[in-house]
């Protein structure tokens, strides 16, 4: 398994094996709320959970769990358990979550946690642990 061959054009991550973007260059924040937490009701689902699973497919940029992860904190009880399963075939680098952190500064903590137990790109589970055993 291999990190993925981000090109970054005009600031925002692309896959040249893809064709695609990771996101829009409108605001990949904005995007990602709106079809991710706000279309999925997740705020709401959890807000009175003791755990709740998320799986996502396509783990991409991180950019998605990060949010997730900010909104759980933000929203639900403190003894409250998060399950995230992301799938990912061709993950990005350290180095360019790095990059795409300093487009997202108020988000820095997360990424930081994010990058302190980010796996190597070996095939397999990884089974990662963040913020004191809230988040699996």
């Amino acid at each position: 398994m291999k990190y993925a061959a981000l090109e970054w054009r005009d600031g925002q991550p692309y896959s040249p094996e893809y064709d695609d973007i990771y996101y829009s260059k409108a605001g990949g924040c904005s995007e990602s709320e709106y079809v991710f937490i706000k279309q999925n009701n997740l705020q709401e689902r959890w807000a009175y959970a003791e755990q709740f699973i998320v799986a996502e497919t396509g783990f991409g940029t991180g950019l998605n769990f990060i949010l997730t992860l900010k909104s759980w904190v933000e929203t639900a009880s403190k003894d409250a358990c998060l399950h995230y399963i992301g799938i990912e075939k061709h993950p990005v680098s350290p180095d360019d979550i790095r990059r795409l952190a300093e487009l997202f500064p108020d988000l820095s903590s997360y990424f930081e946690e994010l990058l302190s137990i980010y796996p190597l790109p070996v095939e397999g589970v990884h089974t990662r642990t963040l913020l004191d055993g809230r988040v699996y």
